[in-house]
């Protein structure tokens, strides 16, 4: 739902201005307005970011070795 952790809390401090409620049943309810659900949302947000910077990462590293390998295997038919 969201590029990044800044823009989760983009969306949810609009949510909020619109006098919209977003309620995470996991997170206690109403994260727009409870402070510490606000902060779990925040890290929530913050470690899905992280993880798909890591899939990136990892995705990046097996093209960067498949490669090399796919150039030498048509070289040598």
């Amino acid at each position: 739902m969201f590029r990044s952790a800044l823009a989760a809390l983009e969306v949810l401090g609009r949510l909020k201005d619109r006098g919209v409620s977003l309620h995470m049943i996991d997170l206690g309810g109403d994260v727009t307005g409870n402070g510490v659900s606000k902060l779990v949302f925040t890290i929530l947000s913050a470690v899905a970011e992280a993880e798909r910077d890591r899939i990136r990462e990892r995705i990046r590293d097996v093209k960067a070795e498949v490669d090399p390998v796919c150039e030498t295997a048509g070289a040598a038919s």
